[in-house]
């Protein structure tokens, strides 16, 4: 956490000492390490979105589809290896998300998934 995201969490809270410690910042800064530290903070921000959007889109069926069934089929972890993925938890003091790959594996398992229910027809 940079002076930024302290920053933004004065704010969340009092938007007056907000504009009072941004100013103070502006003051007493080098604008290239502010602005560092501003891209930074954008930067872990939009991946936290990143990793809340996967989350959110993958809501409506996670009542539906298996997540040990995915996670042991498709990336031989178990299901909680998936679920720190999907809600961007903690894990030995670091914030876990899905790799390139793994999004790609991800996505080939929902198609997989989808292909074999589309395949299926109960007969009388």
């Amino acid at each position: 956490m940079n002076r930024i995201d302290k920053l933004i969490a004065v704010g969340i809270k009092n938007p007056e000492d907000f504009e009072k410690q941004l100013s103070e910042m502006e003051a007493f800064s080098d604008n290239g390490e502010l602005y560092k530290e501003f891209k930074e903070s954008l930067d872990r921000k939009g991946e936290e979105i990143r990793q809340l959007s996967i989350r959110k889109q993958l809501e409506p069926i996670l009542d539906i589809v298996s997540l040990s069934y995915i996670a042991k089929n498709y990336f031989s972890k178990s299901r909680q290896w998936l679920n720190h993925r999907l809600n961007g938890n903690k894990v030995n003091g670091s914030t876990v998300e899905f790799t390139h790959e793994q999004l790609e594996i991800l996505q080939n398992a929902l198609t997989d998934i989808s292909k074999k229910i589309s395949q299926i027809s109960v007969v009388r």
